[in-house]
């Protein structure tokens, strides 16, 4: 097909598709549409990646998807604000319902956690949900610690961060994500860490290695 074909098929001018074949511009919504409806698969025409054609694609990642959804929303595409609105709506009931799950802990055990804790405990739960054993688990034994505290009538002691232990989580967490090949983002790893960091504070004669291990087997 040559370039002038192309522009045709897409609706746009011969000159703009040349520049969007040499880097020149980025498609506009318009465009993006257009390509849509020609069989272009977007995430191939966005990014390079994948099949070129839709119908040898799979489905986009929903990040991916919710940008072109976007995008085509400004051109008019109906189905695309559906499809944003639709994924908006789950999103606000995800967040509703990961509150509700970290109020019923709190409630069941009896604790109010810490502001930082508690937002990283919910980023945890936004990353995935099957953290949230995990995340009761190391709240109930937080709570169980400070009912101990309490029951001998004495304050509950502050420690220096324990480096060391620190440094072994980080480093067995960054062994078991290669092997493993996953990743994670910097805020989600720091949020992981924090919550291996504080539940091995509360048993002593647990390694690093195993904590990840048995997070990772958790949320598997």
């Amino acid at each position: 097909m040559s370039q002038e074909d192309a522009a045709l098929l897409f609706g746009v001018s011969y000159g703009v598709y040349q520049k969007y074949e040499s880097d020149r511009t980025i498609p506009g919504g318009d465009a993006v549409k257009g390509f849509i409806e020609a069989g272009i698969n977007a995430n191939w025409l966005m990014t390079g990646e994948g099949p070129m054609l839709l119908e040898d694609a799979k489905q986009l990642p929903p990040e991916l998807q919710a940008g072109i959804d976007f995008a085509l929303s400004f051109a008019g595409d109906e189905e695309a604000k559906r499809r944003l609105q639709a994924r908006q709506e789950e999103q606000s009931a995800k967040s509703r319902q990961i509150e509700a799950d970290l109020q019923a802990i709190e409630i069941e055990e009896g604790l109010q956690l810490p502001q930082l804790t508690r937002m990283n405990f919910w980023s945890l739960m936004a990353m995935d949900q099957a953290y949230t054993p995990v995340i009761r688990l190391a709240v109930k034994e937080l709570a169980e610690f400070i009912r101990q505290i309490e029951a001998k009538s004495a304050p509950i002691p502050t420690s220096p961060v324990n480096y060391k232990l620190l440094q072994d989580l980080i480093e067995s967490l960054e062994t078991a994500l290669d092997e493993r090949n996953l990743e994670l983002t910097p805020a989600r790893k720091a949020a992981v860490i924090q919550l291996m960091y504080e539940y091995c504070k509360l048993e002593d004669d647990v390694s690093a290695p195993a904590t990840v291990e048995r997070f990772l087997k958790l949320v598997a």
